[in-house]
């Protein structure tokens, strides 16, 4: 991930909330889908200020989720649209969809 801190900037969108996510929902339980303070996600299926590669933007919650499951502790917000992360133990699900080939 990185050295001992990541600043991980990203253009935001939606809510400042986060709430706790539990460890896992049934199938049925869709509730937490429509909380304002849920990790989500919007896609832009055309070009974001001109930049076709800017596909994905995630609320609050979302990117601090994403720097957890990639190992990150959050510790701050210097910025609207910055999380910053100590470097920590990473998820044992986050796993390269590609991996390297041994050696």
């Amino acid at each position: 991930m990185a050295g001992a801190l990541l600043l991980f900037p990203s253009m935001l969108r939606g809510t400042q909330e986060v709430e706790p996510v539990e460890p896992g929902y049934p199938f049925s339980a869709a509730e937490h889908f429509e909380r304002p303070g849920y990790p989500r996600m919007a896609f832009i299926e055309n070009k974001r200020c001109g930049d076709e590669t800017n596909r994905r933007v995630p609320n609050r919650a979302c990117a601090e989720a994403m720097s957890r499951l990639a190992g990150g502790q959050v510790i701050g917000h210097p910025d609207e649209e910055v999380v910053v992360c100590r470097v920590g133990e990473r998820s044992r699900r986050a796993v390269p969809v590609y991996p390297t080939r041994g050696a």
